[in-house]
């Protein structure tokens, strides 16, 4: 029976080739999309597998509250001191390892490579599957200071083919470390990234150990746990509020504490301060799902929309098969048979689309970032295959469920009574057109997001941020040359000036701090570490008060530049009256000798808020270098001799700060999603036009003796093409009168993510809409106008 079944279903696809052809071609393009989605879904769920007892590691997440019960960003980071407390006061907690971020020079004899490691302490290899390649056990060599373990892949880079092994490395700003093992690429993905682990002891014996002990730390250190098999998440939060409670007791800002399953991290929320962690937030994926899933919708419709309107076509025959004994529920299967076959022909088609999109969409910057990608050698997964097939029939299910129910209702004696293509075959004009406005509707939506989205990503990159960008130069430095490479470059001729900073403005990088003033409440900001000619080199504008001079005496370590929100939240009536109190920012009271206009020194996702620019030498990490009016090129090219001269560690990164400033990752992010909504957006606009092109040639098809009377008594050829496509003329102008506020909802609900952002015209809306509207007619019209052309005497001469 069932290949009786699939027989019929290849001989009925193959007499309607040109309705099959486009349905699968809809199908196809959305399945393509659909897979892709799917394929990354299935490489995130996959990581940390290989870590035993993964179901029972869990991850301690932070968050500063106030007093006014206000909260700050979830953190994926928590002082170092709370894991003895936890295994001290939670009976459920077996063991507890943390981890510090290293992201440093390191450096042999020979050779410098820039890299990311961890402090971890021995119980990282019992929490996690980690193994060793070479070397002793991994857990003393951890709980001893001054030891090391390196990835394969740096100690080759080190190295090169001789053995690592008792070889003596050195990090920058850290110590020298002797390496003592080899540790080996993991059998799996896994959220935990890093290129060598150092000894957590180490950690402590440095200057900077003293953050080991502290209790309001929650950016350098993360925290695991092994819980008892069926503990209670519940019963172990409400125990760290009660560590938190002792902790922070009479404190203005408390740290509340959560924890959060290893299996969930992937996936997961969008948290800050991830310490070599990297995996995509469920967020992205969520939006990609849903992307994904309405292209998909479209298509569907296309292919419900198709079917019924070859109802009255297919009405004789099904009629002849109940007539000859065919019951309603074989009818059911046949239709329905027809349908899972052409989504599977559609699944072969979506494969050699999914091909084609997948290295686009393995370039996207933001994923490039969290190392998530898909394996082309991963679509031929057999589980992700099955997953597949699974998905095609159940559109293939979906799809045809509804056109097999209608079209296996009728009877055969109304059928049989009525002519070929007559209205017994009980197609519905008003679904069609419920379907047709749908995929209308859907396409306007995608193209005006992506016509915004476009315009939001000019906006970003024409806006003047408040500093100026032309003719600077960005140059990362080895912090142990700082002075030296000062007075090399501004000696360079084509160099008018340079300054240093911990990172240039619209970066991404960026420390927080908490300032007090008498009679106001602490307030958090962002803070910068410079020189004293940063102002100047930078262009920015002063709202009151004065720079630094230019010598480096003992005011410019003492004094610091506010900005113009800062002196807002601190109860400032104006900037002047700001202008020389003090603040006590990081343990000491500073001058402040002037404010600085506001200017934008973060993405335009968020808004100008309080900024303190201090003069901090041990955190300055980059050099600004102004090149004179015309010497671009030349001071770049002076910049990069100076640096070979001086001999670094490391080569020399010379970018113009305009560059940075308007290709910052945030910049690239919006022109990916803008790239990927333009696709999706092609996508629906190929869908729709499929599915009007279809409707269209039907119903020529079924107006074709209408249109022959029609012109035998006079009608003209523009006013038959009139006539055939006011319907779609009405279709569209409806639809998109119906579909304009939808979509322009839509585009506000999402530009408030930006701080700064375009209004949602009225005008773009409606360009749009004329735009998509006359690519639907122009579709139509190929049909009508060649049905209006057709001699009379060519359709009538059989009547």
């Amino acid at each position: 029976m069932w290949v009786s079944y699939w027989k019929t279903a290849w001989r009925s696809l193959r007499s309607h080739a040109l309705f099959s052809s486009i349905n699968i071609l809809g199908l196809a393009s959305g399945m393509s999309v659909c897979l892709l989605v799917l394929a990354l879904v299935w490489d995130q769920v996959r990581y940390d597998r290989f870590h035993p007892e993964r179901d029972r590691i869990v991850r301690v997440l932070s968050q500063e509250v106030n007093s006014n019960g206000d909260a700050g960003s979830m953190r994926a980071a928590a002082p170092a001191p709370l894991a003895p407390a936890m295994e001290d006061e939670i009976p459920s907690i077996q063991q507890t390892t943390r981890i510090g971020q290293i992201r440093a020079l390191v450096y042999t004899d020979r050779e410098g490579i820039s890299a990311d490691g961890l402090y971890a302490e021995p119980s990282f290899f019992d929490l996690f599957g980690f193994e060793l390649k070479e070397g002793g056990d991994p857990r003393g060599a951890l709980g001893r200071p001054g030891q090391i373990l390196l990835k394969e892949d740096l100690a080759e880079k080190l190295f090169g083919n001789g053995p690592a092994i008792g070889k003596t490395v050195t990090i920058e700003d850290h110590t020298t470390f002797t390496v003592a093992g080899i540790v080996a690429e993991p059998p799996g993905k896994t959220h935990l990234t890093f290129d060598m682990l150092a000894s957590f002891r180490t950690l402590q014996d440095l200057p900077r150990g003293s953050q080991v002990e502290d209790w309001r730390n929650t950016w350098t250190f993360a925290t695991y746990a092994r819980i008892d098999d069926g503990a209670s998440m519940a019963n172990i939060e409400s125990l760290l509020a009660g560590i938190a409670d002792r902790q922070y007791a009479g404190q203005e800002t408390r740290i509340d504490f959560s924890i959060q399953r290893l299996g969930d991290i992937a996936l997961g929320p969008q948290l800050s301060n991830e310490i070599a962690s990297y995996s995509l937030s469920g967020r992205v994926v969520y939006v990609l799902v849903g992307l994904a899933l309405l292209v998909m919708l479209a298509a569907g419709f296309n292919y419900v929309s198709l079917s019924v309107a070859r109802a009255m076509s297919r009405s004789q025959e099904i009629g002849v098969r109940k007539t000859t004994g065919a019951g309603r529920g074989q009818i059911v299967m046949q239709l329905m048979t027809e349908a899972v076959l052409l989504a599977l022909m559609s699944l072969g088609l979506g494969y050699v689309l999914l091909a084609w999109l997948l290295p686009a969409f393995n370039r996207l910057r933001p994923l490039q970032m969290l190392g998530a990608s898909v394996s082309p050698s991963h679509l031929f997964d057999p589980a992700l295959v099955l997953i597949f097939v699974g998905f095609a029939l159940l559109t293939g299910l979906f799809a045809g469920v509804y056109p097999a129910l209608r079209l296996s209702r009728v009877q055969p004696a109304r059928i049989l009574a009525s002519s070929p293509g007559g209205a017994a075959g009980g197609s519905s004009p008003r679904l069609r057109t419920a379907l047709a406005s749908g995929q209308f509707a859907l396409a306007l939506v995608f193209v005006s997001v992506a016509a915004l989205l476009a315009g939001q990503v000019d906006f970003m990159v024409e806006t003047e941020y408040g500093f100026e960008t032309n003719n600077r130069l960005v140059v990362d430095i080895d912090g142990r040359s700082i002075e030296t490479l000062r007075s090399e470059l501004a000696q360079a001729p084509a160099v008018e000036a340079v300054t240093m900073t911990s990172s240039h403005p619209v970066s991404g990088s960026r420390m927080g701090a908490q300032i007090e003033r008498e009679s106001a409440d602490p307030l958090n900001v962002t803070t910068y570490a410079i020189d004293t000619s940063f102002p100047d080199v930078m262009g920015l504008e002063l709202a009151a008060g004065r720079s630094y001079p230019d010598h480096r005496g003992a005011d410019s370590t003492s004094a610091v530049l506010v900005n113009e929100q800062t002196i807002a939240r601190l109860g400032y009536a104006t900037p002047a009256d700001a202008v020389g109190q003090t603040i006590r920012f990081e343990g000491a009271l500073h001058e402040v000798i002037g404010v600085v206009r506001d200017y934008h020194y973060d993405f335009m996702t968020s808004p100008i808020g309080p900024l303190v620019l201090y003069t901090g030498p041990s955190r300055l990490s980059q050099a600004i270098v102004q090149a004179r009016p015309g010497q671009m090129q030349a001071a770049a090219s002076q910049v990069e001799a100076i640096w070979s001269d001086l001999k670094p560690l490391h080569e020399a990164t010379v970018i113009p700060l305009a560059e940075k400033v308007y290709d910052n990752p945030m910049h690239r992010a919006m022109r990916d999603a803008s790239s990927i909504v333009g696709v999706v957006s092609l996508l629906a606009i190929l869908i729709s036009s499929l599915g009007l092109f279809g409707t269209a040639v039907h119903m020529v098809e079924r107006r074709r003796k209408e249109v022959g009377v029609r012109k035998a008594l006079g009608a003209t050829q523009k006013a038959l093409v009139w006539l055939l496509t006011r319907r779609y003329v009405g279709l569209i102008a409806g639809t998109s009168l119906i579909a304009l506020p939808i979509a322009w909802l839509i585009n506000r609900t999402w530009m408030q993510v930006f701080a700064y952002h375009i209004p949602v015209s009225p005008w773009v809306l409606g360009a749009c809409a004329l735009g998509l509207g006359t690519v639907a007619l122009a579709v139509v019209a190929t049909q009508t106008y060649r049905a209006a052309g057709t001699e009379p005497s060519v359709v009538l001469r059989t009547e």
